[in-house]
């Protein structure tokens, strides 16, 4: 857990996060809240979410949709902001520890093949325990955590 952005950053720096950037796969959006950072073994879950999801699609003939990455680590700092406004925020968040991430499913709403895929691919890990997934009504996202 780190208290601020710049913890955060010297852990980038060292190796220990690897920033996460808008790809192939999926998109990273602006984070009021969190920062674009993960530990690797969290990027490599996302980059493996993201090939089994394409292939997926590909097999069904449709066309890709990017999941999105609303949120990602948080700093003790950033979780006290929040909790102000979402009940859901707690003071040991897994988003402190940099193996969570928030996966938005809005963008799926005009999509509802991709969105079934997508889920589908989300329960596969989740049942191959590589990862625990809950799903968030209010706040409109999967909640992922690395495991």
């Amino acid at each position: 857990s780190q208290k601020d952005s710049q913890g955060l950053r010297n852990l980038e720096s060292e190796g220990v996060l690897k920033k996460i950037t808008t790809n192939d796969y999926y998109i990273v959006r602006d984070m009021d809240h969190s920062d674009p950072l993960l530990l690797t073994k969290a990027v490599d879950l996302l980059t493996n979410i993201g090939s089994l999801y394409k292939s997926e699609v590909d097999k069904a003939g449709l066309t890709y949709v990017p999941f999105e990455i609303t949120s990602a680590t948080r700093t003790i700092e950033s979780v006290k902001r929040l909790q102000k406004g979402n009940k859901n925020a707690i003071k040991n968040s897994a988003h402190l520890k940099g193996k969570t991430f928030d996966i938005g499913y809005i963008n799926f709403a005009d999509y509802p093949q991709q969105r079934a895929l997508f889920i589908q691919v989300l329960k596969s890990f989740n049942e191959e325990k590589k990862c625990f997934v809950k799903f968030e009504v209010s706040q409109k996202c999967f909640h992922v955590t690395a495991n």
